[in-house]
């Protein structure tokens, strides 16, 4: 079952949608929820590229003032936790972002950031990547939180028959996340939706064996399945969408599948990884 959730904090919009959903998850699971804000390698003392003075001036005051708003989220963060009742703690880190969220995540069982990331000072308003570093690294289960939270309800599985598909399912079962809602499990052929349904109705099955009611949904469909995805969560109305690491990764894609890159960059719902 779900005990502990990490949300990691960059002071976006992004980062406030994943502490929401934090917070809905922690109260309805009744699990501790950790806030943890990194403060990139270079405010920790790391090295720096070679600047003129007046660049390492300004790249210095860009540091402080993301310290600043991470540790002004952080306060808010406990706040708001505090007045809910949440059981919650903050931790805040120096060093490489992605490192330093892997590594905490060790002590937990969920990850959550945003679908957009902005852990490294001076870039302009631009994302980072810390997002796909940890997707390719994470020692657990990630979600990935759009910009906006739905009033949505349920759960959309994503399901291809593949070992990934199989491992995911396990862990969304594992974390009791079927309690969320209604689960639909869609599974994506190009040739036959009869061979979607068998794979879908695999799933479904191993699903009603941990009491958790599923219907399945068997798409014959040319479209990108990431893409298909997406649309059936949005069709469905579904809180959440869950996928393993769909696809043939590419070598830069590396331990993702190129559906999940079409879903972590599109979904309009939270999404569930795990690879």
């Amino acid at each position: 079952m779900l005990k502990s959730i990490l949300v990691g904090l960059d002071a976006s919009e992004y980062s406030n949608a994943a502490i929401e959903l934090g917070y809905r998850w922690a109260s309805q699971f009744n699990c501790l929820l950790v806030g943890l804000g990194v403060i990139d390698a270079g405010s920790a003392g790391g090295a720096l590229p070679p600047l003129l003075p007046q660049a390492r001036a300004a790249y210095e005051e860009l540091v402080v003032d993301t310290r600043r708003r991470i540790e002004h989220q952080i306060e808010q963060f406990s706040l708001r936790a505090s007045q809910a009742r949440i059981a919650s703690k903050v931790l805040e880190d120096a060093g490489y972002p992605a490192d330093q969220i892997c590594l905490e995540a060790q002590r937990y069982d969920l990850i959550m950031l945003g679908q957009q990331t902005f852990f490294h000072p001076g870039m302009e308003g631009r994302s980072c990547d810390t997002l796909q570093k940890v997707l390719r690294s994470a020692p657990r289960p990630v979600v990935v939180v759009p910009r906006t939270l739905g009033d949505g309800s349920g759960v959309l599985v994503g399901y291809d028959g593949g070992l990934q598909a199989a491992r995911t399912l396990q862990m969304f079962v594992s974390l009791g996340l079927g309690a969320l809602g209604p689960v639909h499990v869609v599974s994506v052929d190009p040739e036959s939706s009869l061979t979607a349904s068998r794979a879908a109705d695999r799933a479904v099955e191993y699903l009603r064996l941990h009491g958790i009611a599923a219907n399945a949904h068997g798409i014959e469909s040319l479209e990108a399945p990431g893409s298909v995805l997406v649309h059936e969560a949005t069709r469905h109305g579904v809180s959440l969408l869950v996928m393993g690491a769909h696809g043939q990764p590419t070598f830069k894609e590396l331990l993702l599948g190129s559906a999940t890159i079409t879903a972590v960059q599109n979904s309009p719902v939270p999404l569930f990884l795990y690879h």
